[in-house]
């Protein structure tokens, strides 16, 4: 899955690069995530069962990750 997940990021980036209009600043960022923080990011979702993964970016560069990881809890299988 966290091979799967880094093409797909992969293929988003190279898709978003071509469609960037290269006038004024929007051109100026770097679309490309350095191979360290897109393993980042796949450690952050394949760790994950229930939750999300939230990527930050400033100026079109990644500046944080979060990962908020739920627990869920079935009803008919706590013992009280």
């Amino acid at each position: 899955m966290a091979l799967s997940l880094l093409r797909c990021m992969s293929m988003t980036l190279a898709s978003r690069a071509q469609s960037v209009p290269t006038s004024g600043n929007a051109g100026a960022a770097d679309t490309n995530v350095p191979p360290e923080i897109q393993r980042e990011i796949v450690q952050a979702v394949a760790g994950i069962d229930f939750g999300s993964v939230e990527v930050i970016i400033h100026n079109g560069r990644v500046v944080q990750i979060e990962a908020r990881r739920k627990r869920r809890f079935d009803e008919a299988k706590l013992t009280r």
